[in-house]
């Protein structure tokens, strides 16, 4: 409520210095039709590019755009997003991470994730909504990674041991979606949560087993780029 000041600071970790790219300010009180700017949610980039998620209330309605800054942290377009709008409603976003045209986004208060693409300047959800699921993006850079991981959270309160990790993968390059399994091993009974975690440079996947108990040793297993290739290719 009232007025807020948003900044986004480009720093070069070469040199120690930070440069302003955008700096919004915004007025919204809960009487007003319209907000008076915009307000800066979260920001990510790709592909050499900066991407930047606002919110602005125009006739007493709520809207989500999308603002693309160069390297430089010039503005190079903005363009809207109704389909954020449609997801996240009144709700804060929790991580944007984004790898070629496809983001992610979570809800604040819910596990809740979405993934979109980018088509020109139009946002469209390329899945239903996911719930209960952790996702992890590759890398900045599509050609380092050009994946998308995610993965379901397990039933906790089934008795059954998770005796393969499965998760999903979208391929930013084509826009397909496979479901994946990787054997888990299986002297660990104990340990019946799954995870996906997080991956490197090169786009190696580190999966995890969440413990059941607090007593039990989570584990991590190593999943090569080259790995996730070839289930992909057969």
């Amino acid at each position: 409520q009232g007025k807020t000041f948003g900044r986004v600071e480009l720093y070069n970790a070469v040199t120690g210095l930070s440069t302003v790219i955008s700096e919004e300010e915004y007025t919204n009180t809960e009487e007003s039709t319209n907000s008076t700017g915009r307000v800066l949610e979260a920001i990510t980039t790709s592909n050499g590019l900066i991407y930047a998620l606002g919110r602005t209330k125009t006739n007493g309605v709520y809207q989500m755009q999308i603002m693309v800054y160069n390297r430089e942290g010039e503005l190079q377009k903005t363009f809207p997003a109704s389909a954020v709008t449609a997801f996240l409603g009144l709700e804060n976003p929790l991580g944007f991470r984004m790898v070629g045209d496809y983001f992610a986004l979570q809800q604040y208060s819910t596990p809740a994730m979405q993934l979109f693409k980018i088509e020109g300047e139009t946002v469209v959800a390329v899945t239903e909504v996911l719930t209960d699921a952790s996702i992890s993006a590759g890398s900045w850079s599509q050609d380092k990674c050009p994946y998308f991981y995610w993965a379901e959270a397990p039933d906790y309160y089934n008795d059954e041991t998770v005796a393969l990790q499965e998760f999903s993968v979208l391929d930013t390059r084509n826009g397909s979606i496979r479901q994946c399994k990787v054997e888990i091993d299986s002297e660990n009974p104990s340990l019946n949560g799954t995870g996906v975690g997080i991956t490197n440079e090169n786009g190696d996947l580190l999966l995890y087993m969440q413990p059941a108990f607090l007593d039990s040793e989570a584990q991590v297993y190593w999943v090569k780029r080259q790995t996730i290739d070839r289930l992909l290719g057969e």
